[in-house]
């Protein structure tokens, strides 16, 4: 089993996409994951899912939940449930989340985290107590991990590829003001200014249609300012740190 939760929601098993469940069912494979990876007390998921319930009937509709959602995947291996826990197969389930988690740990994963995170974590779901926390964790990570991708290629002074994974970051946050900053640099370094101008517009454009009452901020106007200055910008400043 294939789940995907970052930017959209679904799931494949043996290479068939399954159509969505019920949100019932739905509900308890996003907590299994948002509580996870490793396996969670029924009762919390019971709790999680069902906080209006007293506890007893709380179990009871779990237990109900998980029948069908076993039946919908077809798959009764493919939930585990153990001791009054329960978890998705580690042996035959595979998890964005995990895999992107796992990616960001070491930078000799390069770009793969990139293309793992396609998106925030469920954008489709509610801010339930149990998505929101992970959901806003997750794409925290992800920005952290393009700032210190880019940051290494900048060292190394290879700006288009900077400039590409800044791109990429863009595509999931266009509003994320230090990836502009950061083409902004490579763009300036390189002696691009018509590119410079391009992407300050862009991202004013981008403030603009979002609040009104956005405008950069004094280190992205810095860069314009450089950019528009007489003499060539001092290279050796402008690279990351």
């Amino acid at each position: 089993m294939c789940v995907h939760t970052l930017g959209r929601f679904e799931v494949r098993v043996h290479e068939s996409t399954l159509a969505l469940p019920s949100r019932r069912d739905a509900r308890l494979l996003e907590a299994l994951i948002a509580l996870g990876p490793e396996s969670v007390a029924e009762e919390r998921l019971a709790h999680a899912l069902f906080p209006a319930l007293a506890p007893a009937d709380a179990r009871s509709e779990l237990n109900v939940t998980l029948d069908q959602l076993r039946r919908w995947l077809g798959e009764p291996t493919l939930i585990a449930q153990r001791l009054g826990r329960i978890q998705l197969s580690v042996e035959h389930s595979w998890v964005d989340v995990n895999a992107f988690v796992y990616a960001t740990r070491s930078p000799q994963h390069g770009a793969l985290p990139l293309t793992l995170y396609q998106g925030r974590f469920l954008p489709e779901s509610d801010d339930t107590p149990w998505i929101a926390p992970i959901r806003d964790r997750l794409h925290r990570r992800y920005l952290r991990y393009v700032a210190e991708l880019s940051a290494a290629s900048e060292r190394q002074g290879a700006w288009d590829d900077a400039i590409g994974i800044f791109e990429r970051g863009l595509l999931v946050d266009d509003l994320h003001e230090p990836f502009y900053q950061g083409l902004l640099r490579c763009h300036l370094v390189q002696g691009k200014h018509s590119e410079v101008l391009g992407t300050y517009e862009r991202y004013k454009q981008r403030l603009s249609s979002h609040d009104m009452t956005l405008v950069p901020d004094e280190h992205t106007r810095t860069l314009i300012r450089a950019s528009s200055g007489a003499n060539a910008p001092n290279t050796a400043r402008l690279r990351a740190c």
